[in-house]
């Protein structure tokens, strides 16, 4: 049967670097996605080419028997629900972590949630860990996997200092944008509705937003939303808002500003403030036409997976970074 010998042969790197003028460990370098980076781009191209000729096909099963790495990351996602703000901006986080695990040869599983009990002997899967729980959440997970696997947290805050390396936002430095654009708009009266008061996300907007009419030498008015279900709360914080005059209402997180929207549109009809938010959360900022902060959380994603890749295969400073990404205003109709 002529099947040909050449094509029952297997065509190894060997085969491969002999066909082009090169050695096996630069074959090696450019077909491997997390460090191609390391040869020049024609020696790639090179590479790939005669690898596409040949036949050459990789043996994901055998390059991590010899690389003793399973070349899967962890990650760990916070779900307080089914349909939740922080389920939807996970979502964000999830491509860019997906997207740049792919392109660097590592697959993802999804852990949901942190177990009170802990990852335990799960962890043995998994060559690092990407988190996206809160507080005491992220603490607890950083304590089990010290000294057992890398791990980068992407619910950090700026002020941190502690490991692990961890990916945060500068929501002041977005928060002091959003008020300044506010004001260069001709809003002189600027209030901030706060949901969750005792959660450190909104110690650090309203905080920031106090600053900032600090610095625009404009009085700080601070409405706190405790019980955003309770059914005469927000109606009476919308009145204390019409009894100030205000002129804006920057919201602590998009929802809140979309409930706020609603409840203005339907019993307050002679009161008709501006409305920002805070997270540019998928789904519902467009259809409310809000004016909020974005973070880029798909970007933020996928430099987690670079600095956990960094971590696991050793390369450059083991030691401990951190990112910190700036927020944008996106201006819609709301404000």
């Amino acid at each position: 049967m002529a099947t040909g010998k050449a094509r029952q042969q297997t065509v190894t790197m060997k085969d491969i670097a002999e066909r082009i003028g090169v050695t096996p460990a630069t074959v090696s370098r450019a077909l491997n996605a997390a460090t191609a980076h390391q040869v020049s781009e024609k020696v790639r191209t090179r590479v790939s080419e005669e690898a596409d000729h040949m036949g050459y096909r990789l043996n994901p099963f055998a390059r991590r028997l010899r690389l003793k790495r399973s070349e899967t990351i962890g990650v760990v996602v916070e779900l307080l629900q089914s349909i939740s703000a922080v389920t939807a901006l996970a979502v964000e986080y999830l491509a860019g972590i997906a997207d740049e695990a792919g392109r660097r040869g590592y697959d993802i599983t999804m852990l949901p949630d942190y177990p009170k009990k802990g990852l335990g002997t799960s962890v043995v899967s998994f060559d690092g860990i990407v988190s996206i729980v809160s507080e005491p959440k992220r603490q607890r997970l950083s304590d089990e996997l010290r000294g057992r696997l890398p791990h980068v947290s992407l619910a950090g805050f700026p002020e941190d200092r502690q490991e692990p390396a961890h990916v945060a936002f500068d929501q002041r430095g977005a928060v002091t944008e959003m008020l300044t654009f506010l004001h260069g708009r001709g809003y002189k009266r600027i209030g901030c509705m706060a949901v969750d008061t005792a959660t450190r996300t909104t110690e650090l907007r309203v905080g920031a937003y106090r600053d900032a009419m600090r610095a625009l030498k404009r009085a700080a008015r601070v409405y706190p939303l405790r019980d955003p279900n309770a059914p005469t709360e927000l109606p009476s914080l919308i009145q204390n808002m019409a009894r100030d005059q205000l002129d804006v209402v920057f919201c602590t997180t998009d929802l809140a500003a979309c409930q706020l929207m609603l409840a203005l549109r339907s019993s307050f009809p002679d009161f008709s403030p501006a409305v920002a938010g805070f997270d540019d959360l998928p789904g519902i900022a467009d259809v409310y036409g809000l004016t909020t902060i974005r973070e880029p959380r798909r970007e933020a994603g996928a430099y987690a997976v670079q600095e956990l890749i960094r971590l696991i295969e050793g390369g450059g400073s083991a030691r401990v970074r951190r990112k910190l990404f700036p927020g944008s205003v996106t201006v819609r109709t709301s404000a």
